[in-house]
């Protein structure tokens, strides 16, 4: 009776473990909505402390795309730093990817 109750067990275990790392690698919950949020308040807060820092005060800038990979979603936005411009000759935009994993923590390469 123990052995089978303790194999019983051990299978439901390993079910509920697989049927999360299937979860957490397709994110059903990260939606572009809420990934284009995250990614924004991420970017504006890493720069919020320097003078002449990166923003999406910009023509063109902000959140540009995302797709799916394996535990998150791979992002890119276009921003432009320092500042003021001359409006005729603004710089070039920058685009740069990043990553929010499947917990909603976001990465850009490149900072921090």
């Amino acid at each position: 009776m123990f052995k089978t109750k303790g194999l019983f067990l051990s299978l439901i275990v390993l079910v509920v473990l697989i049927s999360s790392v299937i979860l957490a690698r397709w994110s059903p919950w990260l939606n572009e909505s809420y990934i284009e949020t995250i990614a924004v308040q991420k970017f504006e807060l890493i720069n919020a402390d320097v003078q002449d820092g990166c923003g999406f005060n910009c023509e063109n800038c902000g959140f540009k795309g995302m797709e799916a990979v394996p535990f998150g979603r791979k992002i890119w936005i276009e921003y432009n730093c320092g500042g003021p411009y001359d409006s005729e000759n603004p710089p070039p935009n920058i685009t740069t990817t990043g990553m929010v994993s499947f917990l909603g923590k976001v990465n850009f390469n490149g900072f921090e």
